[in-house]
């Protein structure tokens, strides 16, 4: 901040009065005189006041001071360093030495022990390796014998697979039949084994039994007493067959001449044949007694005489075949009916001379219901 004084002297080129004066702090600062070539003379206001020479002077003194003290550490510095530079220098040495020294001691000391441990590994090695083989060959035998084992085991579930087949009930997985079947196959699968178990035989090393006669004899005894035992007992709830041996049938005219000149003629084919061939033995005597058995039957092929005319022939009615079955005979029964001419009557002995039905028969018990 500057301000112009109201009068300057222009031959001293200072302002009248004391500038001294002038130059009284005030205001928190301190006043000074600035003086321009032009003999413009500016008051100026600084805050902070400038130092004195004095305080300057004593400033430079505390510096140079300061600077004296600092070399003088920096010297005493370099001193302890070179100091600890000669003692790490020999502290080196004593320690690479002493590593030296003690590297050697430690070789020797490992060397010592790498042999001991070697020698212990080297006869661990070889009772690992004798062990091994001895396993080895334990476990070949035992291999060898649960191959040839599971071999005539396989033989055994094989020879079951017909009895299952021929005398098996469908359908039924815990019929009487499977069951013995199922238990007869599991006797000559581990029936050896049971039988060691009993006796207090020592089991096999390894627990592998081998084959022996048992295994050999098991899958042609197996199919021989399945065979025996169930070969005359009913296995099949369901028999079926073709019927085809029918005798002249029966000729029937129920009325009189109907439309347009013709006359029905039914033809009946009737027979009776046994199921003792299609039931098992051992089964017909109960199946005979039955009542009411169920059995049904439909048409399985026919052909018609040669002296039927095809027209007469595509017109003919065939009935349903009636099948029932009693004290183990079953009873078919067809009705065929054909127009002929009334007058004159024309009648054939037999419109089919090939008939085959088929048939099938329940051999269960009927229910009470």
């Amino acid at each position: 901040m500057s301000e112009r004084l109201p009068s300057i002297d222009a031959h001293r080129r200072r302002p009248r009065g004391s500038i001294r004066a002038g130059a009284a702090s005030f205001g928190g600062g301190r006043r000074e005189v600035a003086i321009f070539s032009s003999g413009r003379v500016v008051w100026l206001r600084l805050t902070p006041s400038l130092a004195r020479v004095a305080e300057v002077n004593a400033l430079r003194v505390s510096i140079a001071r300061a600077e004296e003290r600092r070399s003088e550490s920096l010297v005493a510095q370099q001193r302890k360093l070179s100091a600890l530079r000669t003692t790490v220098a020999a502290d080196t040495r004593q320690l690479s030495r002493a590593q030296v020294s003690g590297d050697r001691a430690l070789g020797a000391q490992v060397l010592k022990g790498y042999e001991q441990g070697s020698a212990k590994i080297t006869r661990a090695f070889e009772d690992i390796q004798s062990r091994a083989d001895d396993l080895r060959k334990r476990q070949s035998q035992a291999l060898s014998r649960l191959g040839r084992r599971a071999l005539w085991d396989d033989l055994v579930v094989i020879s079951a697979l017909p009895l299952f087949a021929a005398y098996g009930r469908r359908g039924t997985p815990f019929a009487s039949n499977n069951l013995a079947l199922g238990a007869l196959l599991g006797v000559w699968l581990v029936g050896d084994k049971v039988t060691d178990l009993l006796s207090g035989t020592k089991p096999p090393e390894g627990g592998v039994r081998g084959t022996d006669l048992w295994s050999y004899v098991a899958p042609a005894a197996n199919v021989m007493i399945g065979w025996l035992l169930f070969r005359n007992q009913q296995h099949e709830r369901f028999v079926d067959g073709i019927a085809d041996s029918f005798g002249p049938p029966t000729i029937v005219a129920p009325g009189g001449p109907v439309a347009g000149g013709l006359l029905d003629v039914v033809y009946v084919y009737a027979g009776t044949f046994s199921l003792s061939d299609a039931v098992a033995a051992e089964h017909f005597d109960d199946f005979a007694s039955y009542k009411s058995v169920a059995a049904v039957a439909s048409i399985g092929s026919y052909s018609w005489s040669p002296d039927v005319p095809t027209a007469i022939a595509s017109a003919a009615q065939f009935s349903e075949v009636t099948a029932s079955v009693f004290r183990g005979e079953l009873t078919l029964s067809l009705s065929v009916t054909v127009q002929i001419q009334a007058s004159p009557p024309l009648v054939w002995p037999n419109v089919l001379p090939t008939l085959k039905i088929a048939w099938i028969v329940d051999t269960q018990e009927p229910s009470a219901s």
